[in-house]
């Protein structure tokens, strides 16, 4: 079958290694090491109580997106609409993204290796 084929993802077996060291330092996979701001916790309860927890719309919800448009007009002055904005849980899927919109079948891409795992 083809998921025999599928290698471990090595960042996450170094994890679990490092698990076992009350000492380890880590830098490997980019996990935030300081605790969400007050605000943070707060909103995320607010949302739990009240069952504002469900699937977002694709490119993430507008208030965050118009937010980001205006964080870029106010620092860089640059206006960027809001529908032009996708918002991901991270540069995986983001990468996969930008992928899947610029590379047609049968195009070739170059990855480094060392590269990040899940690239490949």
């Amino acid at each position: 079958m083809r998921y025999k084929s599928i290698r471990s993802f090595k960042v996450m077996d170094l994890v679990r290694e490092a698990q076992k060291y009350n000492d380890t330092v880590h830098f490997e996979i980019g996990q935030p090491d300081l605790e969400p701001s007050p605000k943070v916790k707060e909103a995320l309860l607010r949302a739990v109580e009240h069952a504002n927890y469900g699937y977002t719309e694709t490119l993430g919800i507008l208030p965050l997106r118009q937010k980001i448009a205006q964080h870029y007009k106010r620092e860089y002055g640059v206006t960027v609409e809001p529908q032009h904005i996708l918002v991901t849980p991270g540069t995986s899927n983001a990468f996969l993204i930008a992928y899947l919109l610029t590379l047609n079948s049968g195009d070739t891409l170059a990855i480094s290796d060392p590269s990040y795992p899940c690239y490949r």
